[in-house]
């Protein structure tokens, strides 16, 4: 009977921990946003090594994540969610008010990822580039007028001018790096072309001869996404107002933190993002042209949110057939 028993016990303790070693495991914990860390630095003529860019403003764009370098240059950019996007360092050197040295990195180039931690070392933020050229209505391409406003810009980013009565246009203060260049004009299909610019160079790029296009006319709708600092999260309730020199348009995201707008005049716009808790993130420059259009998801980091400022929208609109004289932005 003792036997009985103790096999009975050997039993159920094998039952026991079979049941025990059948239990599948919980999914894997999703990693954090990861980082980008080095050093901001500049050359300084007569000096061997370059300096500390003390203070120099660093922006993960299509995030609220901004942050300014310590007395040393150092950063650390958290918000890292994958390879998609760039990150833009801007630095005032004399003093001026002005942003004179600058570096543009695409995160895939600097191997950024989820959940990893990435030293870039040095970055050297080099002189500013400047872009001229001429754009041209197509039909009138052999005449020196009729070509003012025309908007050139890169798409995203503070950089936008528009062209003078013959087509000439320059668009100064860029950053060092890969950059698109934008053209468009009411009722022309848009062009652009990708740069690559070196430190302080001076750029001519080829004439560019817009071509008219009736369905350019019709309206724009716009929808787009918004997500918390992780990534991951939808972000409900986010105030989106998309402002052109006209008009102010608002809406907000639904709980699964899309948003849509409807109806906008085809031109260059400013959109902001306001959320309470949460730093406000604008797009300067984002092109809407006639039907759907899709915006890049963003992200809104936590921080402090502040009224979007619908004089931004000084650039929407440009690129209409009247149009004044050109300049830099």
């Amino acid at each position: 009977m003792r036997c009985a028993r103790l096999v009975v016990g050997v039993l159920l303790a094998s039952v026991s921990a079979c049941n025990r070693s059948l239990e599948l495991p919980g999914p894997p914990q999703a990693a954090p946003p990861g980082t980008l860390q080095g050093v901001a630095v500049y050359a300084v003529p007569g000096r061997a090594l370059p300096q500390p860019a003390k203070g120099a403003l660093v922006t993960l764009r299509r995030s609220g994540v901004e942050v300014r370098c310590d007395e040393e240059g150092r950063f650390v950019v958290p918000g890292i969610t994958g390879p998609e996007g760039d990150v833009l360092f801007r630095f005032d050197s004399d003093g001026d008010g002005r942003f004179d040295r600058q570096r543009l990195l695409s995160l895939a180039t600097v191997g950024a990822a989820r959940g990893q931690d990435r030293q870039l070392g040095n970055v050297l933020l080099g002189r500013n580039a400047n872009v001229t050229g001429r754009a041209v209505r197509s039909e009138r391409a052999d005449e020196r007028s009729g070509h003012a406003g025309t908007a050139v810009f890169v798409p995203e980013a503070p950089y936008l001018t528009s062209t003078f009565d013959d087509g000439t246009f320059s668009l100064t203060e860029l950053p060092p790096g890969v950059v698109t260049l934008a053209v468009f004009r009411a009722g022309y299909r848009p062009e652009q072309q990708t740069l690559e610019l070196r430190e302080g160079e001076e750029l001519a790029v080829r004439e560019l001869r817009l071509v008219a296009d009736p369905t350019m006319n019709a309206l724009a709708n716009v929808t787009g996404a918004v997500l918390l600092d992780d990534g991951r999260t939808p972000a409900e309730g986010v105030r989106v107002l998309a402002a052109s020199p006209q008009t102010l348009e608002r809406t907000s995201t639904g709980a699964d933190g899309r948003f849509e707008l409807r109806g906008l005049t085809p031109g260059v716009w400013t959109v902001g993002f306001e959320s309470q808790g949460r730093a406000t993130l604008v797009l300067e420059n984002v092109l809407f042209v006639p039907g759907d259009n899709v915006l890049p998801r963003v992200r809104l980091a936590a921080g402090t949110s502040v009224p979007f400022d619908a004089g931004l929208g000084g650039a929407g609109g440009v690129g209409g057939a009247g149009g004044g004289a050109g300049g830099s932005a």
